[in-house]
């Protein structure tokens, strides 16, 4: 017999303690928090072997919508008299309320409402009811990943092996992450994680009404695979040659950025005295924000730098571009690199991270990306070199960049450098050095 929600019982207040834990949380002690809206999905979260008409087996499953200041989340929840080993948020009378992420009912409803609504295996609509039937024999086994993460994500080890990712912020309007993946799959790369699912809603709260908000994503699982900072890490550590494995990965960023052009368009440049501006406002709003920078004497050297993309006479055509490139959204498994997390920078508003850019934008990131690997496995500056100049090589296929193009990377690195230096402040203040010892060597 399947617990029931008590109608007296104000959810919020349950799990209030329990939000506040959690890491993909974006509010503090004494944000306002409210619930705005909640899906019910109980109906879809009976076993496979439910009759319609028995609805003691069906566990009250629901995704709870919660306002925290002006941002939205998602909260995917269940109520089963049977308490689990993992995900429990706190206990209501006899029974436990559990995070959805770990509730094989709350899958089953996640898994039979993508199917409903045609989100199931969107690159081969035939076989839906296959995947489906897959994916529901594998619901007990699945498992939550741990890790750094700003969603939840849990993995489906079958023949549709698969990572689903709830995603915790929401946002109304096209995600990149489905539509560029989708792209990319449907033009046939094989360097990316192909949508196995995803669920979009319209729901009824106005600041998401105006279209569907994307609450979920499956991407195919890629076997025997490394996260590629971890990799590079290791090699810091020991201060192994990272030249082979940067290359092969600019050659694949290369690969990427072709197949985003040819799937999604080229888009005009933009002006060097457009794109001067928004680097000056950009290092602008984190030195407001950074202490560290703003009271040092590098911002007036940082836009001097900056300066210099005034005089170029042309800048490359725009693309839509990955947005937040780095080692952490990057796999080695087999078949070589793969490519993850099209979301864009998760401090940035949907619609910027929508928005066509350099591609050599992502180049600066994954470059700024082998700094970390460097500073966190302890390597030397020749380690450092080595990683981005083989990732250059590899990108260019040996021809390296011009002028504008050295210019442009320059000055794109010191956005992106300013940018981890407000995420560090924020979210992880022991890594702040990072970002402001390479805004100073990048200010020479």
């Amino acid at each position: 017999m399947s617990a029931s929600w008590p109608p007296d019982v104000d959810m919020l207040d349950v799990i209030g303690d329990w939000l506040y834990s959690q890491r993909w949380f974006p509010g503090s002690v004494g944000d306002s928090v409210r619930l705005v809206a909640n899906l019910d999905l109980s109906a879809l979260s009976g076993p496979t072997d439910t009759h319609p008409d028995d609805v003691d087996v069906l566990e009250p499953v629901w995704i709870s919508i919660i306002e925290v200041g002006e941002t939205f989340i998602q909260v995917p929840l269940a109520y089963t008299d049977v308490k689990p080993d993992y995900g429990v948020v706190a206990q209501v009378r006899d029974a436990w309320i559990v995070d959805g992420a770990y509730s094989p009912a709350f899958l089953r409803a996640w898994l039979r409402k993508a199917h409903a609504t045609g989100t199931l295996y969107p690159i081969d609509p035939t076989r839906a009811d296959e995947v489906l039937d897959e994916l529901l024999s594998h619901v007990e086994q699945s498992q939550v990943l741990t890790g750094e993460q700003s969603n939840t994500s849990v993995l489906f080890d079958c023949q549709y092996a698969c990572v689903l990712k709830i995603l915790r912020v929401l946002h109304a309007g096209d995600h990149p992450e489905l539509e560029i993946t989708t792209a990319l799959a449907h033009a046939g790369w094989k360097h990316i994680a192909a949508p196995i699912a995803y669920l979009e809603e319209r729901l009824s709260v106005p600041e998401l009404s105006r279209s569907p908000v994307l609450l979920g994503i499956a991407g195919s699982l890629v076997r025997g695979a490394r996260d590629g900072f971890d990799l590079f890490v290791d090699l810091a550590s020991r201060d192994e040659d990272p030249a082979p494995l940067a290359r092969e990965l600019g050659a694949v960023t290369a690969g990427l950025h072709q197949h985003l052009a040819q799937a999604l368009g080229t888009f005009d440049a933009p002006t060097p005295e457009a794109l001067h501006t928004r680097l000056l406002v950009n290092l602008a709003a984190s030195a407001a924000e950074v202490p560290q920078l703003r009271e040092s004497v590098l911002i007036e050297r940082l836009e001097s730098v900056i300066d210099r993309i005034q005089h170029l006479d042309e800048l490359p055509a725009t693309i839509r571009i990955h947005g937040d490139y780095h080692l952490g959204q990057t796999l080695y498994g087999e078949g070589g690199w793969f490519i993850l997390d099209f979301e864009g920078e998760p401090l940035r508003p949907l619609s910027e991270r929508s928005k066509p850019d350099l591609a050599l934008r992502d180049v600066a990131g994954m470059l700024r990306s082998f700094d970390y690997a460097a500073a966190k496995g302890s390597a030397s500056s020749w380690w450092v070199n080595s990683a981005r100049s083989a990732f250059i090589a590899g990108y260019t296929n040996d021809g390296g960049f011009g002028e504008v193009e050295d210019e442009l990377i320059r000055a794109l690195e010191i956005e992106k450098t300013a940018y981890e230096a407000v995420y560090e402040y924020r979210l992880r203040p022991d890594w702040i050095s990072i970002p402001l010892s390479a805004l100073d060597r990048l200010a020479h």
